[in-house]
């Protein structure tokens, strides 16, 4: 999934040439969860200040989540909040903007890509259709953000851009199936 070519000339427009594949993951919501998932950004706790500096126009890292099946309103549709990647902090529960409940990206067929700057608010929803609804994702930023990192993080957490992707990891012909 990470180096579709249908999917890397967007997000080179978004990050760059030197886009890289920092990691992959997903999320999934168990049929039968009638609560919606609070609020939150993928950068929780991390300094949102150095990546405001160093990227005004253009999102540090981005997340792509693939549909691996149909994604009806009932089935726990992700639900985003345009506009608050740059907020400082996500909301309690109870604090959430009235249109939040109202935000699930729903319906999409399988085989969507949904791009999306990480620190965008973003939850689950409740999922009261007959399935559990998967959204595997790969995760992308451009070679100076991991860089960024790297000199003002205080981790352990050390990128190694040449080991990252995107870069085939099967062949081509596999992708135009």
């Amino acid at each position: 999934l990470c180096a579709l070519p249908l999917l890397i000339p967007v997000l080179e427009k978004l990050l760059g040439p030197s886009l890289l594949c920092a990691s992959m993951g997903g999320d999934f919501v168990l049929s039968g969860t009638a609560e919606f998932q609070r609020l939150h950004s993928d950068f929780g706790g991390w300094d949102q200040g150095i990546l405001n500096d160093h990227f005004v126009d253009s999102p540090p890292f981005v997340s792509v989540n693939f549909t691996v099946d149909e994604v009806g309103p009932e089935d726990g549709p992700m639900r985003l909040i345009p506009g608050t990647q740059r907020m400082p902090e996500t909301p309690a529960r109870c604090s959430e903007p009235a249109t939040a409940t109202r935000s699930g990206l729903a319906p999409l067929p399988p085989g969507c890509a949904l791009i999306r700057d990480v620190r965008t608010w973003h939850g689950g929803t409740p999922n009261l259709g007959p399935g559990t609804r998967h959204l595997p994702s790969c995760e992308y930023a451009p070679a100076a953000y991991l860089s960024i990192i790297n000199k003002n993080m205080k981790s352990d957490l050390f990128w190694q851009p040449e080991e990252l992707l995107p870069k085939a990891t099967m062949p081509m012909d596999c992708f135009n199936k």
